[in-house]
């Protein structure tokens, strides 16, 4: 292996593998708090609640005017 791929190739490892490290180590020390996910489903909109249709904002130019009644 040349000398030229070696020194491309060792930084990219050490970082990625310092990356996991690190990962790994953060994961470790921070506990996942048990309440956690039925605050967020607290906090989310219902599913079966549907958007209320909207109008859409055009409007039809026609040669011949509508009468209202």
């Amino acid at each position: 292996m040349s000398d030229a791929v070696v020194f491309l190739v060792l930084p990219f490892l050490a970082a990625a593998l310092g990356s996991v490290l690190l990962w790994l180590w953060s994961r470790r020390r921070r506990p996942v708090e048990a309440g956690f996910q039925e605050q967020l489903r607290a906090l989310a909109p219902d599913e079966r609640s549907r958007p209320h249709p909207q109008p859409s904002g055009i409007v039809r130019l026609d040669d011949a005017p509508v009468e209202e009644t």
